[in-house]
């Protein structure tokens, strides 16, 4: 256990002294050098600091109703509310809008709503990130305490490991310094080292400095001021560099500091410069220069912000911050804005602080000496708080200054014991309700109103001469100008409980459990807009009805425009519990809900509901009160803040959209410029996005392909799955619930087709497709010739047949008619004639027989078998057959 403590106590004060050597960093004079290094000391910057000091003293002192002082409207991040812990070393803004925490336990990134941490474990190179910067490039790199490189880019984190060229092998010390350069370049320097890293892209260029460490001491900031020429400061020098080696020296009078922070600083005496490329600008005269500071922040025209081990100190005593020293039991590390003003405060000791935009707009007045508050009551912008001890305190508009205003302890008797009284009051008079009523005017002190019966009230409206109270079921109605008071209850037609009563274009509206009924001629009557419409609070703003439900809803009823009269209800749902209203001038309603505060608008047409996303609005009052132009938050603890309306009633500006990350199956792209993905890594795309906004309750979100609808989406991630190919422009935007739409964020991007869906490929698909259908066509077509033929053939072959059956019934008939006319020609001794028919008829039965075994026969064959069959013909009937037989001429015959 000794041992354990022992090592515990070493590792804290190791960490301490680390600390220490960071953020007390000792740096140099430095005066004019040929022109490249100038001191620019603007007296101008302290006139300007001064006027505004002025004017801001007189903003304060049109707040002094109530004292600030050092209470601020700070919130707190801790281990206790989820913060990884308490030693915060710097906190930075990055081009985005992102805020970076080192600590000694990783680097902690913050959107406005949610902490995102990264450790070694994510891939940062060490635990101990003691700052920031951010390259040309957009890259955020880290200060880191082993003294190994490292960045963040687009979601992913890169190191020695999975980035060859951040590996710089052995190193000695810390990363003390982190500066881009006017060539782009990034400047990397390590405490109490010679070694100097450049970085442009991804070429890392490493410089030793050849220089006496025992004569100028340690090098505390560097610079580049051309081509391997370099400007540095160490405790008592200036050095000038050139290829490495040492070409010129000048010693610095007096102490000089260096702090690296949101920018370089150096505390020279009591003057304090900022420090950018090695470029010195006045800054402001540190008035309390005696304490030892870990950090500044410097703004133009604001004043000096300076951290210490005890505190944060308005060190030039500007006035323009409203408070000189706050955060007294605090180490203050870190100090810088985000994007929209508000302030951030880390320490080692106790995490980190955020102090809103608009605080100096804000004042407290807290009242430990009085009794308990219960009631407030604004009467021309002077403010009378009613104590449980039946005291009513009234504040000088002027000096502040709380006095005792009346004591009615002798008449809570008559009033009975209410912890919460019912009270009127105006500029004239205080009325008291209870078991009876009392008046109270200046000079003439009370007055009880004698009734001749029993009375009792709770809420209680005047108009005039004539008292409205509620006693729970019923109305009482007083004429204060009668002797005697004649109290006339009035009751609900269904004798339900009243809840709430209020005075309206001179008439009593009255809300039941039931319904809301108006007094007319000393009748309550049922109002015909609010059937089945029943609230426990009601309140006239200018003519329109704003009520809270029975069940905690909302409605709002505007007077209809054709109907005298009449009321057009319009109800809010949703999941919201509204608990208290009050006006807040300018057609806007302060609504209270277990969700927080809302402005009801009523300047349209309809009424419109925004949260009011403000932190400086407490939290939980128990009463709100509102007179232009201030607006008054009694709490618990008798504390009350007084808020101008204008900054509860302020619009917010909409969120920065940022796009985080973009990975095609788990592959992280740079989204910067248009890009190409496989179709295989499209088939799983992730895109993570953030709205930068501070304070905002929730952040909506949207997205559109190629210029289609807007698409919401439930989270800051979006996935597409299964893209086709083709081209695409991603936009994305989001907005919070009181805001508008940002700018949207676009990327664009071309998803190639897969490998058979290239154009050579298919192009090589329809060629394997058409000669695969030419053949099977042409072997159709074959098959179908080949059919063709086949039938043909059939066919020929059938003729053929008939051709030959019809010859073998030819020729015997042929042959015996031939043989009868040879015999006749015989017969009658015609010798030669029957020789010459004998010849033919020889020639013709040849020729037949040759023919018959024959497919086909030349034309030339045909026409000698057709002549001989005429011949014969001729010879048997003689000039009664004539015949020609005509040929063309083109005609192959043979």
């Amino acid at each position: 256990m000794k041992a354990s403590a022992l090592f515990i106590m070493l590792d804290d004060l190791r960490k301490w002294i680390i600390v220490r050597l960071v953020l007390l960093s000792f740096s140099s004079n430095k005066p004019d050098t040929d022109g490249k290094i100038r001191l620019v000391r603007q007296r101008t910057g302290i006139f300007s600091c001064s006027v505004a000091a002025f004017a801001g003293s007189l903003l304060f002192c049109s707040f002094q109703l109530f004292s600030q002082g050092n209470q601020l409207p700070m919130r707190q991040f801790s281990v206790v509310n989820g913060l990884i812990t308490n030693n915060v070393y710097s906190v930075f803004k990055d081009s985005n809008g992102l805020l970076w925490f080192g600590t000694d336990n990783g680097v902690l990134q913050y959107d406005g709503t949610e902490f995102v941490s990264f450790s070694t474990a994510d891939g940062i190179p060490d635990n101990e990130v003691f700052n920031f910067c951010e390259d040309a490039s957009g890259r955020i790199w880290f200060s880191t305490f082993n003294g190994k490189l490292g960045y963040y880019f687009q979601g992913k984190l890169y190191n020695a490991l999975n980035t060859k060229f951040l590996e710089i092998g052995s190193h000695e010390s810390y990363i003390n310094l982190i500066e881009n350069q006017k060539d782009s370049s990034t400047l990397i320097s390590f405490y109490g080292s010679n070694v100097v890293l450049e970085i442009k892209g991804d070429v890392l260029v490493k410089q030793v400095l050849q220089y006496d460490q025992t004569e100028f001491s340690s090098i505390q900031y560097i610079t580049k001021i051309g081509d391997q020429e370099y400007y540095a400061i160490t405790i008592s020098h200036e050095l000038f560099f050139r290829g490495g080696k040492l070409s010129f020296a000048r010693r610095l009078p007096g102490a000089n500091r260096v702090f690296f922070a949101n920018k370089n600083y150096l505390l020279r005496g009591d003057s304090l410069f900022t420090i950018i490329q090695g470029s010195l600008e006045f800054a402001s005269v540190v008035k309390n220069s005696s304490i030892v500071y870990n950090t500044f922040y410097y703004e133009k025209g604001l004043g000096v912000l300076g951290g210490a081990q005890n505190g944060l100190y308005d060190c030039a005593e500007s006035g323009t911050f409203h408070f000189k020293h706050i955060l007294s039991d605090c180490s203050v590390s870190g100090i810088n804005k985000d994007s929209e003003g508000n302030f951030w405060f880390t320490t080692l000791n106790k995490g980190v602080f955020f102090l809103p935009k608009g605080y100096d707009q804000v004042q407290y007045a807290k009242y430990p000496d009085i009794s308990k508050i219960n009631t407030l009551k604004s009467i021309d912008n002077q403010l009378f708080l009613y104590t449980e001890d039946a005291k009513v305190y009234n504040t000088d508009p002027i000096t502040g200054r709380t006095s005792l205003f009346l004591d009615y302890s002798d008449i809570v008797a008559d009033l009975g014991k209410q912890t919460r009284r019912s009270v009127f009051q105006n500029s004239t008079e205080i009325i008291f309700g209870g078991n009876c009523i009392y008046e109270y005017r200046q000079p003439l002190g009370f007055k009880k109103l004698i009734f001749k019966k029993g009375f009792y009230s709770k809420d209680l409206q005047i108009s005039g001469d004539t008292i409205f109270s509620n006693k729970n079921d019923a109305v009482n109605l007083i004429l204060r100008r009668d002797p005697v008071l004649l109290h006339q209850p009035i009751f609900p037609d269904d004798r339900s409980r009243i809840f709430d009563i209020t005075y309206h274009q001179k008439k009593l509206w009255v809300s039941t459990l039931k319904t809301i009924y108006t007094l007319q001629n000393g009748r309550l009557i049922k109002h015909p807009s609010f059937n089945n419409v029943a609230c426990k609070k009601i309140n006239f703003y200018n003519n329109t009805l704003v009520g809270i439900t029975h069940d905690y809803k909302l409605i709002v009823a505007m007077p209809e425009k054709d109907a005298a009269g009449g009321y057009e209800i319009q109800r809010f749902e949703g999941d919201v519990f509204w608990m208290d209203m009050n006006y807040v001038f300018n057609q806007r309603v302060l609504l209270r809900s277990d969700r927080g505060y809302y402005i009801l608008n009523l300047s349209g047409e309809k009424a419109s509901l925004i949260p009011a996303e403000n932190v400086l609005l407490p939290k939980f009052p128990q009463e709100i009160v509102c007179d232009s132009p201030f607006v008054y938050f009694l709490s618990v603890d008798n504390e009350i803040t007084k808020i101008h309306h204008a900054l509860i009633k302020a619009d917010q500006p909409p969120p920065i959209l940022l796009i985080k990350s973009f990975t095609a199956s788990n592959n992280y792209i740079n989204f910067n410029n248009s890009f190409s993905l496989s179709y295989e890594d499209a088939k799983s795309i992730e895109i993570l996005f953030v709205g930068i906004g501070f304070a905002r309750k929730k952040i909506l979100y949207q997205y559109r392909l190629n210029n289609g609808s807007w698409i919401a989406v439930d989270k800051n991630t979006l996935n597409l799955l299964n893209m086709a190919p083709g081209d695409y422009n991603l936009g994305i935007r989001c907005r919070s619930e009181s805001s508008e739409f940002s700018a949207d964020k676009s990327i664009t991007f071309t998803i190639l087709p897969p490998w058979y869906g290239h154009w050579a490929f298919r192009l090589l698909i329809l060629a394997v497709v058409l000669t695969i259908g030419y053949f099977l066509l042409r072997n159709v077509i074959k098959k179908r010739e080949n059919a063709k033929e086949l039938k043909y053939q059939q066919e020929l072959k059938f003729v053929e047949s008939e051709f030959k059956s019809l010859n073998a019934l030819m020729n015997p008939h042929f042959i015996f008619n031939s043989l009868n006319n040879i015999q006749y020609l015989v017969n009658d001794e015609k010798t030669l004639e029957a020789n010459q028919y004998l010849g033919i008829f020889s020639k013709l039965i040849r020729q037949n027989m040759e023919n018959i075994s024959k497919n086909m026969i030349s034309l030339d064959k045909e026409l000698n078998l057709v002549r001989n069959y005429l011949e014969l013909e001729k010879l048997r009937f003689g000039e009664a057959i004539q015949y020609q037989i005509s040929i063309e001429r083109a005609l192959d015959i043979v």
